[in-house]
């Protein structure tokens, strides 16, 4: 629910949330999670938002985590 609000720091703070945790979320759920996150809309949404942290957090976890 916090990632559907366009309010730049609580987006910013689950994502980080995710960055720092994903490690330790189970690989079906893990999978599930990230195919969510990594759709075209949702994925635009996140890389292109208006928030510079969220656009910053977004793009560490898709580098740092998933690459």
């Amino acid at each position: 629910m916090l990632m559907d609000l366009d309010h730049g720091m609580s987006t910013a703070k689950v994502i980080w949330f995710l960055y720092k945790i994903l490690h330790v979320i189970p690989l079906y759920q893990r999978s599930n999670l990230l195919d969510q996150l990594l759709t075209s809309r949702k994925f635009y949404h996140y890389f292109f938002h208006w928030s510079y942290n969220v656009r910053m957090v977004f793009f560490y976890l898709y580098f740092f985590q998933l690459y």
